[in-house]
């Protein structure tokens, strides 16, 4: 059995600290910077009990104690946001219950900044295109999902209703990142007005991958070691007639249809043929 703890260090002390001393000197400095943060830590205790599985595992049968911690701190000043993450991972069975993970690094780190109409994010970018049917770029600590993308986001306000955004870069894997290529965009609006009980919001995004030389190289090997009939057989949906592709594309359009009190959401997508599909891929 495993005995888990969570402990939300109180860094928010220091946090407000900061704020109440920014908002004294706001009137009299203009560039004074806000920070702010959080801390989680979780310990696991693991006891070993084969009668319940229990063992054969690392952390039951020698290690005993395995921890997960995150360390988040975020700065505002000069018009830009910026933000730096520790993770670290000791004796982990998150990314596999049944193995141990160690390691140490930054997990994330960003700067954006907003110039009139334009918005620049540069760093590891949590984002999603509609409701992340073609692309969700996204965390979930409990689960060791850590999905972000390691690039370039640029924004651009049409008005004050529509919004287009363009962004390129690679998906995360743990303190790496895939060596596929992401990009992509999408734009996005809103029809209606404060007087009318109806409302349109909607968008259309596109994205594209294109797989890295050394993962079409493997793909190829795996792929030789078969006739072609039963590659065709095998993958009718992602392997063309003329072999695996490089590049896989994909598009959707969506909308927010609100009538009075009723909302309803709906979303369409295509893609192309891919070559191959794994749960960590976000396009």
């Amino acid at each position: 059995m495993a005995i888990r703890f969570w402990l939300p260090l109180m860094l928010v002390l220091a946090v407000q600290g900061a704020y109440a001393q920014a908002a004294e000197n706001e009137q009299t400095n203009s560039n004074q910077g806000r920070i702010s943060g959080n801390l989680q830590l979780n310990g696991n205790f693991f006891m070993r009990d084969a009668k319940i599985g229990a063992a054969n595992i690392p952390q039951y049968d020698r290690q005993l104690f395995g921890t997960d911690s995150w360390l988040n701190l975020n700065y505002q000043n000069w018009g830009f946001d910026m933000g730096l993450r520790f993770d670290m991972f000791n004796n982990s069975n998150l990314l596999n219950p049944t193995g141990s993970y160690s390691g140490v690094g930054i997990g994330r780190w960003y700067v954006s900044k907003k110039i009139h109409k334009l918005g620049i994010t540069g760093g590891y970018i949590y984002d999603i295109i509609g409701s992340g049917i073609i692309f969700r770029a996204y965390e979930e600590r409990a689960l060791a999902i850590d999905q972000a993308l390691y690039g370039i986001r640029t924004t651009y306000d049409l008005g004050e209703k529509w919004r287009i955004k363009a962004l390129v870069g690679r998906q995360k894997q743990q303190f790496d990142s895939y060596a596929s290529v992401l990009r992509g965009g999408s734009i996005d609006g809103f029809i209606g007005s404060d007087s009318s009980t109806v409302s349109l919001a909607p968008g259309f995004g596109v994205m594209a991958r294109t797989l890295d030389d050394n993962s079409m190289n493997n793909l190829v090997a795996t792929l030789n070691t078969y006739t072609k009939a039963d590659v065709l057989q095998m993958f009718p949906d992602t392997i063309g007639k003329e072999g695996p592709n490089y590049n896989a594309f994909t598009a959707s359009a969506y909308n927010t249809l609100t009538a009075g009190p009723f909302s309803w959401y709906i979303e369409g997508a295509l893609k192309s043929k891919r070559s191959f599909s794994t749960p960590s891929e976000s396009a």
